[in-house]
């Protein structure tokens, strides 16, 4: 940790042929907020490529591992220096997956050494890091596995509407067959966990359904009366305040007087919110030792390079990072 009153974190640079060096460049060079508070995790080499081709010139700080000094308005960089090939942005491969992945591995291991207290994520390309070797749907998984983390959830929040998937990166046709009562309720047991954790003393909850209409009475699936409800009864007999499950569908207009909404999966929850919040939200790994938020968005190769990036999820993960911070120091 730094003397200041702040915490430290280490920011990972992300597929550096999308957006990602973009987004931190624009953050730090343009608003400049907390730069005296993170390490960016990343490639020198990238961020002067995309500073000469944005026209955003990159005061960088190179920063070591051992008692780094930052500096106010720099960008202060721990390079890995060990990317190969050339930066082509909106055109990734294996060698972008590795260097994305290394960059969060070393963040990792700043954390495991006590410099950091958690990582801030710039995107990634699930099908790069998996050609490089990295047999993840993404970063929430690596960082459960490789932090010892047993039970963890993902959370996309906005401030005001957060959900919560049981189930994450897998096929639609997998859901049901993936959906248990321990998932569920270990799902609806991490999220409660954590918002304790961080300043929410009796956390509020709802869930909702798998199937149209909850099932309907069994006509259009029982997965609500076999998973869902045995598992919100069990929540509730130990102390959680939640309600469900709920038909989707009419859920989401009474979302907002809770603290957060357990889904069956990842569409069923991230549709809601990103039609309300696209760019203003944040990805959290709950379950994890260390803190983790990210932006809410992908690696946006369509747009990578040419200067119209918008670091506003960047922005609000880095607010909520440090937020979680100053509540877990209390």
């Amino acid at each position: 940790m730094t003397g200041s009153e702040m915490s430290l974190f280490a920011l990972t640079m992300g597929d550096y042929a999308g957006i990602g060096p973009e987004i931190i460049l624009k953050y730090f060079m343009v608003r400049g907020s907390f730069s005296g508070n993170m390490i960016v995790v990343g490639e020198k080499k990238v961020f002067d490529y995309y500073g000469r081709l944005l026209n955003i010139p990159a005061k960088v700080n190179l920063v070591g591992e051992s008692g780094p000094r930052l500096k106010k308005n720099h960008l202060n960089l721990l390079s890995l220096e060990s990317m190969k090939g050339e930066i082509t942005p909106g055109r990734g491969g294996e060698n972008e997956g590795r260097s994305a992945m290394g960059a969060v591995e070393k963040a990792l291991d700043l954390w495991k050494k006590g410099i950091v207290a958690g990582i801030i994520t710039a995107p990634i390309n699930k099908k790069n890091i998996q050609s490089a070797g990295f047999n993840f749907p993404g970063h929430t998984e690596f960082l459960a596995e490789a932090s010892g983390a047993r039970k963890f959830a993902m959370m996309l929040t906005d401030g005001k509407l957060s959900v919560v998937p049981a189930t994450i990166h897998i096929p639609i046709s997998a859901i049901s067959k993936t959906l248990s009562r321990a998932l569920v309720y270990d799902t609806i047991m991490t999220a409660y966990g954590h918002f304790r954790m961080y300043g929410r003393r009796e956390p509020v909850l709802a869930v909702t359904g798998l199937n149209p209409h909850c099932g309907e009475e069994g006509a259009f699936g029982d997965e609500e009366k076999k998973i869902i409800i045995p598992a919100v009864k069990k929540a509730r007999n130990n102390g959680v305040k939640i309600s469900g499950p709920f038909p989707a569908d009419s859920l989401f207009g009474a979302a907002l007087r809770y603290d957060a909404i357990i889904v069956m999966y990842h569409d069923q929850g991230l549709i809601p919110i990103k039609m309300r919040s696209f760019g203003r939200a944040v990805n959290v790994t709950m379950g994890l030792p260390l803190i983790r938020t990210s932006v809410d968005h992908g690696t946006a190769y369509d747009i990578a390079g040419r200067g119209i990036a918008d670091p506003g999820s960047l922005e609000k993960a880095v607010s909520l990072a440090f937020k979680y911070a100053a509540a877990g120091r209390r």
